[in-house]
């Protein structure tokens, strides 16, 4: 069918990307690009639904596309120096179209390593064959924050380092900010060490539990930021020059791998060489992830953090939706919707949104989204009416309040007294998995120095009306 890359001379370009040595379909030619949709039909025939698009720059030899090459560019002819750029864009897209033709509506999937301005509309991206070392976990976190400023927000890196071997701390510092990566995944090169959590000992693999599982009950968080980011292009791992502009620190050289994962978490990455880690808040208050301690902001300060802990700290007056730990987004998290709120004088929305998560029968409706409003110097937290027609998958809403010292026994939910109940969720008990793994005398002296904070508890319906909660 003449889809194929050739040099100006007319012959074929053949090159050699691991495994195989290969033609090139052009996917700067319509022709090439409808040819690779109907080849890929083969994949959701079989009951495949991702499709991982690789070595897509395109990558050649360990060398360059050579510059005599021809390509179609939609008819008008150009060389490899103008259409290299735009190559793997075009295949992502082609794969994109694929999937929605023969996806039997299914939303795709696709993953690519390589992209072009506007990307974001057909893949995902992961940041492609890191090393091993803890400049690589920094450079990691660096990417998603400065892809995320170019308008592509599902974005990755390979955990633990693709290339090379790794330490057992450095695997350990990895999964913990990993966590906080849009797109999340560990991925090892053929023939290195093996790199999943249990093959760095007992250790890794709890704290990997640990943080894995925080990631899986932050689901409803991520996927209302998600939706968030599909409508105003606001990334999910935010440069704090977003939401600081103003603010020089955060330009500061030391502070550039801080980064904001949607607006309520501050997550500040460690290596095996930093400690004492060096931080800044901005402006405001924030609390302690892991002790409700409140901070005020416009500070910076050097602290020690042990392996099993990163630094994370939550924005006052946030919401932070969560649920119950499942072992895949497959698996049902139970009935109640843990909704996290921390104390704060400013007023803030969070938008939280539902859908089935695999079609897109959310666009004839079939979605549940309500605005969750805090008001701290009104003392009232107002739940929208819900749009949409979907039902949610939680029938039970968990207010768990943080830094509420002051907060009655009883509040009003829509005009009717309810009681408060005192209560001690941790949010992220970093030892938590770990009793198996130490001394017992030890372990008991480490969980007295990670007490759980104590905060107030109002269990309510998630009615689909407007509920509005004051004190």
């Amino acid at each position: 069918n003449d889809v194929f890359v050739k040099y100006s001379n007319g012959n074929l370009f053949v090159s050699d990307i691991a495994p195989n040595t290969n033609h090139f379909p052009d996917f700067t030619n319509p022709i090439a690009r409808n040819w690779w949709v109907e080849k890929m039909k083969f994949l959701p025939d079989n009951g495949i639904h991702g499709y991982w698009n690789d070595m897509n720059e395109p990558a050649v030899a360990g060398s360059y596309l050579p510059d005599n090459l021809l390509f179609d560019f939609d008819g008008r002819k150009a060389n490899a120096l103008e259409a290299k750029n735009v190559y793997g864009m075009q295949m992502a897209r082609s794969s994109f179209e694929s999937a929605l033709k023969y996806g039997n509506g299914r939303r795709p999937f696709i993953l690519s390593r390589s992209g072009f301005a506007g990307i974001q509309r057909y893949a995902a991206i992961w940041s492609g064959d890191n090393t091993a070392n803890d400049d690589h976990l920094l450079t990691g976190v660096l990417l998603n924050n400065q892809m995320g400023l170019s308008g592509v927000p599902f974005i990755g890196y390979d955990l633990g380092g693709y290339i090379g071997d790794g330490t057992k701390d450095l695997f350990k510092r990895w999964i913990e900010v990993g966590i906080f990566s849009p797109f999340m995944r560990n991925h090892k090169e053929f023939f290195a060490t093996a790199n999943e959590p249990w093959s760095y000992g007992e250790e890794a693999e709890a704290i990997s539990k640990t943080y894995i599982s925080f990631r899986y009950r932050m689901m409803p968080y991520i996927y209302s930021k998600f939706y968030e980011t599909s409508l105003t292009g606001i990334p999910v791992a935010r440069s704090l020059c977003i939401s600081y502009p103003f603010d020089d620190k955060v330009y500061d050289n030391i502070y550039q791998y801080q980064f904001l994962f949607g607006d309520a978490l501050m997550v500040v990455p460690v290596t095996t060489k930093e400690n004492p880690k060096k931080i800044y808040l901005p402006k405001g208050n924030w609390y302690n992830l892991y002790s409700d301690e409140l901070i005020r902001g416009e500070k910076e300060w050097l602290q020690e953090f042990p392996i099993y802990q990163l630094p994370v700290y939550v924005k006052a007056s946030s919401v932070l939706p969560m649920q119950s730990t499942v072992q895949s987004t497959g698996e049902k998290p139970g009935d109640t919707l843990q909704l996290h709120i921390f104390n704060g004088e400013d007023e803030n929305t969070f938008v939280y949104y539902e859908d089935d998560g695999s079609t897109f029968n959310y666009k004839t409706g079939n979605y549940a989204k309500r605005r969750i409003q805090f008001n701290g110097m009104k003392k009232q937290i107002l739940f929208s009416a819900q749009e949409g027609n979907y039902t949610s998958r939680f029938g039970m809403i968990k207010l768990v309040l943080h830094g509420f010292d002051q907060i009655p026994n009883t509040v009003q939910v829509n005009n009717q007294q309810a009681s408060i109940s005192p209560g001690n969720v941790a949010l992220l008990n970093p030892i938590e998995n770990l009793n198996d793994i130490y001394d017992k005398t030890y372990f008991k002296t480490l969980s007295a120095s990670f007490p759980k904070p104590v905060q107030k508890i109002i269990v309510i319906k998630n009615s689909v009306n407007e509920i509005k909660i004051s004190w």
